[in-house]
């Protein structure tokens, strides 16, 4: 599933950021990336219930969220747009 592959791929994009925080918090390129992510997994969400509540997982879409959401804030917080 496509989904499933690129929300593997965001995840490990993230995990990758975060390991080299507090200084990639700064960096522009740490917001856009947090940026695309909330982005996909929105347009995901969108997507995927217009074929019905099985196609997507409400619980891991929100976790997903969730956890682009926090380091982008810190990082609005560190360096505002």
């Amino acid at each position: 599933e496509v989904y499933a592959y690129l929300r593997d791929r965001t995840r490990a994009v993230r995990a990758d950021l975060l390991l080299q925080r507090p200084r990639s918090l700064e960096a522009p390129e740490f917001a856009r990336a947090h940026e695309c992510c909330l982005r996909f997994e929105l347009l995901s969400r969108a997507l995927l219930l217009r074929d019905g509540p099985a196609a997507y997982d409400e619980k891991l879409g929100a976790e997903a969220m969730s956890s682009v959401i926090g380091p982008l804030m810190d990082a609005y917080r560190v360096a505002p747009c």
